[in-house]
C-alpha cells in the first residue's frame, strides 16, 4: 500500500513551507529524495525564519542524537547544532504571549 500523499501535495509538495518550520537533512540520508532538499525539488533559500539546511555527509537524524559532549561530537554537527540553536532563540524573540 502506498502512503497517501495528497495533503503534503496540497500543502506545496517539495515546495512546501511555512514560517518557523525548519528541513534539515542529512546529505545521504535514504529518505532525502522525498524531502524538499531532493534533486527535484526547486531550490530555496536558507533563512532565519524558514531554515533550510543540508548537512554534509549527514545521514537520516544526523542531528538529532547528540552527545551528551558536545566537544566529542563531529565538528559538522557542531555547526548544525548552533544554527539551531541561532534560529529557535530567534523565533522565540518574536514570541508574544496572549
Amino acid at each position: 500500500m502506498w502512503p497517501n500523499v495528497t495533503v503534503v501535495n496540497e500543502l506545496g509538495g517539495f515546495g512546501l513551507t511555512y514560517p518557523r518550520l525548519a528541513f534539515i537533512d542529512g546529505e545521504i540520508d535514504p529518505w532525502r529524495p522525498c524531502t524538499p532538499h531532493s534533486r527535484w525539488a526547486p531550490p530555496r533559500n536558507d533563512t532565519i525564519s524558514k531554515p533550510f539546511k543540508l548537512i554534509p555527509g549527514g545521514v537520516h537524524h544526523h542531528d538529532q542524537n547528540g552527545l551528551r559532549k558536545h566537544k566529542k561530537e563531529p565538528k559538522h554537527i557542531q555547526e548544525i547544532h548552533r544554527e539551531e540553536i541561532e534560529f529557535v532563540q530567534a523565533w522565540l524573540k518574536e514570541w508574544i504571549p496572549k
